[in-house]
């Protein structure tokens, strides 16, 4: 009786280059790859500390918030999260989101009942717009609008407030810095594909082939 057995293999992956999450000046040394589609990323860089002190401005999005630094013999005295408001500017997929990004402009509301009337966008509270006549002021649920008439070319996009993650590293010294990040991360992911080729009763060769992705 020929009994076969198939193994189920953890490869480590090298790599010279992988352009997930990767952050300059860091350049990726290894990535181990598993079947969840998750990988453990090393990288590593130098990094200027003035006054002791290095921001890391795009940390990668690992998994359980959790990053791994290695600075080989220098001391770390602090790592602390950063955060700060920044924007930027976003497609308008709905009417309150489009009204958002012509704040300002002179246009025509046209509402769901009544005649159309001419206003200037002011802004938008919740989900109500602030809107000015030429004599008086109107606050009306974005809901009531039907449509909005526009003279010129409508924009878009509208800015959208988001905060900023950052990753402060405070050494003891200030100066360049050898510097390794380790994370979890999500995106990438093998399949195994296994090969038994019987020669005779007794023998057989087994091939792996792996499709990275």
């Amino acid at each position: 009786m020929r009994t076969i057995c198939l193994f189920t293999i953890c490869l480590a992956v090298n790599f010279n280059l992988i352009t997930i999450s990767a952050q300059a000046p860091f350049t990726t040394q290894k990535v181990s790859v598993f079947k969840n589609g998750t990988g453990f990323f090393i990288k590593s860089g130098k990094v200027g500390a003035e006054n002791g002190i290095y921001v890391l401005n795009s940390p990668p999005e690992a998994l359980l918030g959790t990053i791994w630094v290695n600075t080989g013999n220098e001391k770390i005295k602090t790592i602390k999260k950063l955060s700060e408001k920044g924007g930027e500017k976003k497609e308008a997929k709905n009417l309150s989101e489009l009204i958002s990004a012509n704040t300002g402009r002179r246009v025509r509301i046209i509402p769901q009942t009544g005649e159309g009337y001419e206003a200037t966008i002011q802004k938008i509270e919740n989900s109500s717009v602030i809107l000015k006549t030429k004599d008086k002021w109107i606050i009306t649920d974005i809901s009531e609008i039907k449509a909005i008439e526009f003279t010129e070319e409508p924009s878009l996009k509208y800015d959208y407030e988001t905060d900023k993650n950052k990753l402060g590293i405070e050494f003891g010294t200030s100066g360049t810095k050898n510097l390794d990040i380790m994370y979890l991360q999500k995106g990438i992911s093998w399949i195994p594909e296994y090969l038994i080729e019987l020669s005779d009763e007794k023998n057989a060769v087994l091939t792996l082939k792996a499709t990275l992705i």
